[in-house]
C-alpha cells in the first residue's frame, strides 16, 4: 500500500465482471423496458454495439460488463444519472 505518515492504504480486491451471455444482456435489456437504441444510450455505446452482443457477433469489454452488472444490481442507478436529457429519456423509456 502506500506509505504516508506511517499509515498504509488497505487494499481492496474486487472480482472480475461476470461474463454476458447474448441471452443474459436481453434479458437485462427487457427487464429494463428499453429498446437496444435506449441501452445503449445508457452504456455510451452504438445501437449496433449492443445488437452484437445480443446476437453473440462480440462480447462486451470488461467495462461494460461491469456497467451491465451494475445497472442488473441496481436499475435505480439510472435515475441517479445527471442532466436534462435523462429525465426526458426516462419519461419516454422506463
Amino acid at each position: 500500500g502506500d506509505r504516508r505518515a506511517g499509515r498504509s492504504t488497505p487494499r481492496i480486491l474486487i472480482e472480475e465482471p461476470p461474463e454476458w451471455t447474448p441471452e443474459k444482456i436481453k434479458k437485462l435489456r427487457n427487464s429494463l423496458r428499453v429498446s437496444q437504441s435506449g441501452l445503449a444510450n445508457l452504456l455510451a455505446v452504438a445501437t449496433e454495439t449492443v445488437s452484437a452482443w445480443e446476437q453473440g457477433v462480440n462480447e462486451p469489454s470488461g467495462l461494460a460488463r461491469r456497467a451491465l452488472q451494475i445497472l442488473a444490481m441496481s436499475p435505480q442507478v439510472i435515475e441517479k444519472l445527471p442532466g436534462i436529457a435523462i429525465k426526458k429519456w426516462l419519461e419516454k423509456n422506463y
